[in-house]
């Protein structure tokens, strides 16, 4: 239907149909359907810059709210209508509505999915200078939120940067940035059904001025917040990371590994043994 039109009278209709009720979630869909399956070279400039404008104006606005789920379409208007140098300040614009709507609790990471993914690989600098870099006051909250939200570093937004990306950022300022950012990540893996350390959280480990702080934040990790079943089994999966810890190369590291997995243990062991008891009562309850 849309295809027909040129590109001046579809910026033309699509500005009027965004001016309307819910008019930015009615043109974000069209424009979204318009630009699947294109190349990126195939998006005029004129409609590139319409996508700039939508998403900027709807990230601040009641229509990014959770119920109205634009998240794809959002990402996908990122990927094909952002290109060169000039569409970063729109891109900026786009990060910092989407940090201040998180801080102000109005959206959850878990409702960004696909547009966080896309912004980080994107834009990469804008992602980490925005969500983990400018401001100190909301550092713990967003650093909570990426990680609640965000259980399997596969699917972390982090995990879609470069590492020597991501390196490199930290080293501008190495005591806020890389304690920020060890906050924030999933530091393991499953790789066939066995836990390790990702490439990431091992080069933050060894090249950090202080290893012991990353490390402190880290393990913060190993025990879970929300869990299914008992707890301390969930917690026992971790031991292998000491584990590995205690055959790196600085004796710095080997000696925190070893005495945290003897703190570790014994924490596994009280929570058992809460949970036994908890079992215990709940079970005489009912006889």
């Amino acid at each position: 239907m849309f295809n027909d039109i040129d590109d001046d009278s579809l910026v033309s209709l699509l500005k009027r149909i965004s001016t309307k009720d819910d008019g930015i979630t009615v043109a974000i869909n069209i424009l979204s359907l318009l630009i699947h399956g294109k190349e990126k070279e195939e998006i005029s400039k004129k409609i590139a810059l319409l996508g700039q404008e939508l998403i900027v104006s709807v990230t601040s606005s009641i229509f990014f709210k959770r119920d109205q789920r634009l998240d794809y379409e959002i990402s996908e208007i990122l990927k094909y209508c952002f290109v060169d140098e000039i569409d970063q300040k729109n891109a900026l614009l786009v990060a910092q509505n989407i940090f201040s709507a998180l801080v102000n609790s109005d959206l959850y990471t878990r409702d960004l999915d696909d547009t966080l993914g896309t912004l980080a690989s994107t834009y990469p600098l804008i992602f980490l200078d925005t969500f983990f870099g400018e401001s100190k006051k909301a550092d713990d909250y967003i650093a909570l939120s990426f990680t609640m939200n965000n259980l399997n570093s596969s699917l972390h937004p982090i995990s879609l940067i470069e590492n020597s990306i991501i390196l490199q950022w930290c080293n501008s300022d190495p005591e806020v940035r890389q304690l920020t950012l060890a906050s924030a990540i999933t530091p393991y893996q499953f790789i066939e059904d066995e836990i390790s350390w990702t490439p990431l959280a091992m080069d933050l480990i060894e090249n950090s001025i202080d290893p012991i702080a990353i490390l402190e934040k880290l393990k913060r990790k190993f025990r879970p917040i929300f869990w299914g079943g008992s707890r301390a089994t969930e917690m026992e999966q971790y031991i292998p990371l000491l584990l590995q810890l205690q055959n790196n190369v600085n004796y710095i590291i080997t000696d925190w590994a070893s005495k945290e997995k003897q703190k570790f243990q014994s924490e596994i062991l009280a929570e058992r043994k809460f949970e036994n008891e908890y079992e215990k009562n709940a079970n005489e309850r009912f006889e």
